[in-house]
C-alpha cells in the first residue's frame, strides 16, 4: 500500500513497480470475510506472544504450509516475540490498512507492474491482486497456488525468480 502511493504520487522515483498481497482499497477492494476481521481488531493474547503467534498463523499462512513447516513458523514467532509494537501502533497499522484508498488513482500508473499474490490470502483475499491487475495499464500478475498472504516466504524460491526477471528487464523506452 505504501508502494502505491509512493509510485502515484512521485512516479518519478519508480521505474518499476512490485506488488505483493496488497488492494487498492475503496470501490477495488474485496474485504476479508468476518473471522479474519475479527480476528485483526480482537488479536489473541494470552501473554505469551510465541503461542498467541502460533495461534494467529492461519491467517497470515495456509495450513499445509503451517502443517509442513514448523520450523519456519517457530522463525517467524520468535521474531514475532522481538516485535516490539505498542498496541497503538498495531491499532493505528490496522485502521491505514483500513482507510487505504487509491482506488480512483491507480489506473493512472504507467511504470511496469508486476502484481504477486497467494491465492489462499484470507488477510488481503487474492481477488484484490486481479482487480489491481485488471485496472493498472499493462500490469502482470502471478498467482501464487496453495500460498496464503506470506506468499514469499511460502513460496520463496519461486518469488524471488520472478522478481529478479522482473527488475532484470530493461525499461521500454517510452517509460524511461
Amino acid at each position: 500500500m505504501i508502494a502505491l502511493n509512493l509510485a502515484l504520487d512521485r512516479p518519478d522515483l519508480a521505474s518499476r513497480l512490485a506488488l505483493g498481497c496488497t488492494t487498492a482499497g475503496g470501490s477495488l477492494s474485496t474485504l476479508p470475510d468476518d473471522r479474519v476481521t475479527e480476528a485483526m481488531i480482537n488479536p489473541q493474547s494470552s501473554g505469551d506472544r510465541y503461542q498467541d503467534y502460533l495461534a494467529g498463523a492461519w491467517i497470515s499462512c495456509s495450513p499445509e504450509f503451517i502443517e509442513d513447516n514448523p520450523e519456519t513458523l517457530d522463525r517467524l514467532a520468535d521474531i514475532s516475540i522481538e516485535n516490539n509494537q505498542t498496541t497503538e501502533g498495531y491499532v493505528g497499522q490496522v485502521q491505514a490498512v483500513l482507510s487505504h484508498d487509491v482506488s480512483d488513482r491507480v489506473a493512472d500508473l504507467k511504470m511496469p507492474t508486476l502484481i504477486m499474490h497467494g491465492d489462499t490470502d484470507l488477510l488481503i483475499p487474492v481477488e484484490n491482486g486481479r482487480v489491481l491487475a485488471q485496472t493498472i495499464p499493462g500490469a502482470q500478475f502471478v498467482e501464487y497456488p496453495g500460498a496464503g498472504h506470506l506468499f514469499f516466504i511460502e513460496q520463496a524460491e519461486a518469488v524471488n525468480n520472478e522478481l529478479r526477471h522482473f527488475f532484470s528487464k530493461a525499461v521500454p523506452e517510452s517509460q524511461a
